[in-house]
């Protein structure tokens, strides 16, 4: 599998990007960034910022039909302290796990409304717990999503 990587910006989108790709190529794919000759040939991944619901569905619905492409899978980013404000911001798994239903929002429509696969890239943190990622990474395969960590 050829893999395109439309990544952009800041640090913070083009990293999760770069974790997926090394993820991909350990996968035996062979990864090429966007702006490289023969991208027809390639499989399409952008990557984009916090909120799909948002910049997520304007990129596909606007952009990628002006553009005349389409990519093969959404890359949608999540942080620990993230998910753990969206589940009430108090400790434990628990909040991670309720933080998360935000995330399996996004999920869907990544899935059902434009029928992509997606994948869930953590960044993570010096502070994030082995236990949190874990549970991350179960939730995600829960909701058919693939996971990879950025470090």
């Amino acid at each position: 599998m050829r893999v395109l990587i439309a990544a952009g910006g800041t640090a913070g989108h083009v990293m999760p990007a770069l974790a997926v790709a090394q993820e991909l190529v350990r996968e035996g794919a062979e990864v090429t960034f966007a702006g490289t000759p023969d991208r027809a040939e390639a499989t399409l991944v952008p990557a984009a910022g916090f909120a799909f619901d948002l910049g997520g569905e304007k990129f596909l619905d606007l952009k990628c039909r002006q553009a005349g492409l389409w990519p093969s899978c959404v890359v949608l980013v999540v942080t620990v302290r993230a998910l753990r404000f969206h589940g009430g911001d108090t400790p434990g798994l628990g909040t991670i796990e309720k933080g998360f239903e935000n995330v399996a929002r996004h999920l869907r429509a990544i899935r059902h409304t434009f029928g992509l696969p997606a994948i869930v890239a953590i960044n993570v943190f010096g502070d994030d717990k082995p236990e949190e990622l874990a549970l991350i990474e179960k939730l995600s395969a829960t909701e058919g999503a693939a996971c990879a960590r950025n470090t």
